[in-house]
């Protein structure tokens, strides 16, 4: 598509026009490495040197035109130079089809911006990983060459193009991943301080109601219930903090305790165990502050780094946004940046300012820990929940659209090939189309989880006798339809 210029209403000059070109984009991943030198290039510049920089164009597929898909860097007064090494997608590169026609062009770099053409080369992918080490084609300028041949003079070339280097890598996809049995474990962390309000109050985020879901308990059950799709034993591991607790016969503050109060087994069975520990904690607490994220993001570190070999953990962290230890989260969140397969979603519940979050979410810009260590790959999601409190299927894309990219930043960063694959699921259609139909609309659960204790809760703030995996307690039904 081409759009034609238009002119001003205060100056009647052509501002120019934009080419717009679309196409279905091929499934691979895979990445094509370069490493690209070139020798004896044309003079171009007064004192006999150039400015060599390369373009790189794959063939238009509705014309005989070209559109460029790289540029390298420039390399000053030099007619022999070696770029940087450099990667593109095969997506970019050729949309997957190795027979496509490629055009490399070698320019020569002007200020004013009008460079001076050296040579072009064209060819295809499939040609090119026949290359040897160190093979070297000849760079054609078309209209040098039909000049000295007019004048009847010899023409050889106007440099050489040398491919020192060129592969493919094949890139596992997430999806790749998951169908090798790689797991993805969900561990949750629940808000229980005072800025959420008394819980008694109506207003409160926490406040429970005959029949109704307050916020946190929509929460966990419109994100939790598709993360647990990809967990094969739902053994989830729930977390509290900010509340006074009683343990060893004292109440003391605690930003990281069970919520069923197994200091041993903190794991819960699927969504009715995260609710029943959820509303087992409601009644075994009082609320306090303040409001501190880093013990329990350290607490899930410990466990990612122990379980690294056999799944990726997610800590999802349901909190109402007034958060203390900014500087001591963020120094957990770096740390845990670099060799910890750990994905944090803090989603946030209620109208406060979130200011803190987006910081945390750092898409903009990385976050900084004391030390000056800055944070290598992005690990954290904001989501403020009442944006999507009426849209579930929207509310599950925007949580799980960047776990994928941080999961393959991870394996990438340390070198963990995909295993072979075992399953096919769905997971791909969650991040595309949201999830299915049927989890769209949720009735009333059969037996409300704002009820007293659950069996295998006791009600004294100490830990219950049986909970998580062999649990003897039994989950509250509800339906889904």
């Amino acid at each position: 598509l081409v759009l034609d210029s238009t002119k001003s209403l205060h100056n009647q000059k052509s501002r120019g026009w934009i080419s717009i070109r679309a196409e279905e984009v091929a499934g691979t991943q895979d990445m094509v490495h370069f490493s690209l030198e070139a020798k004896q290039l044309d003079k171009k510049d007064f004192f006999g040197k150039s400015d060599p920089f390369l373009v790189i164009h794959r063939g238009n597929i509705e014309d005989s035109g070209f559109t460029p898909v790289y540029k390298s860097e420039v390399h000053k007064k030099t007619l022999n130079l070696k770029w940087n090494p450099f990667s593109i997608m095969i997506n970019k590169l050729c949309n997957g089809d190795y027979s496509r026609a490629l055009k490399f062009e070698v320019w020569d770099w002007n200020r004013s911006g009008n460079h001076d053409f050296i040579g072009e080369f064209h060819t295809n992918l499939r040609t090119l990983l026949t290359f040897r080490f160190g093979y070297g084609v000849s760079l054609i300028n078309p209209k040098k060459k039909a000049r000295k041949e007019k004048k009847g003079k010899k023409y050889k070339d106007s440099g050489v193009l040398i491919f020192s280097q060129i592969h493919v890598e094949k890139v596992n996809t997430f999806l790749d991943y998951v169908r090798g049995g790689f797991e993805l474990n969900l561990n949750v962390a629940i808000d229980f301080t005072y800025s959420n309000k008394n819980p008694q109050d109506p207003s409160s985020l926490h406040y429970m109601q005959q029949g109704r879901l307050n916020g946190y308990q929509s929460a966990i059950l419109n994100v939790g219930r598709i993360l647990l799709d990809y967990d094969k034993d739902k053994a989830v591991a729930v977390y509290g903090f900010g509340a006074k607790i009683l343990r060893n016969g004292s109440w003391n503050v605690s930003h990281c305790f069970p919520c069923n109060f197994n200091w041993q087994n903190p794991e819960v069975i699927g969504l009715d165990g995260i609710m029943q520990a959820y509303n087992y904690a409601m009644r075994n607490v009082q609320f306090f502050g303040p409001t501190n994220f880093a013990d329990i993001i350290r607490q899930a570190t410990t466990k990612a780094r122990q379980e690294a070999q056999r799944s990726y953990q997610i800590l999802l962290i349901l909190t109402d946004g007034e958060i203390s230890d900014m500087q001591q989260t963020t120094d957990e969140i770096v740390e845990a940046s670099y060799d910890v397969p750990l994905s944090i979603v803090i989603v946030g519940i209620g109208n406060a300012n979130f200011q803190k979050m987006d910081v945390l979410d750092s898409d903009d810009t990385k976050l900084q820990a004391s030390n000056g260590r800055k944070m290598q790959r992005d690990i954290v999601q904001f989501v403020p929940f009442d944006k999507f409190v009426n849209d579930p299927k929207q509310l599950a894309i925007e949580v799980l659209q960047e776990i994928p990219t941080q999961f393959l930043s991870y394996a990438r960063q340390n070198k963990i090939p995909a295993p072979e694959a075992q399953r096919v699921d769905s997971f791909a259609n969650y991040i595309q189309e949201g999830p299915p139909q049927q989890f769209n609309n949720i009735q009333q659960p059969q037996q409300n989880w704002n009820n007293g204790p659950q069996q295998g809760f006791n009600n004294q703030g100490q830990h219950p006798p049986h909970s998580g995996s062999g649990s003897s307690f039994h989950a509250p039904s509800y339906r889904i339809q």
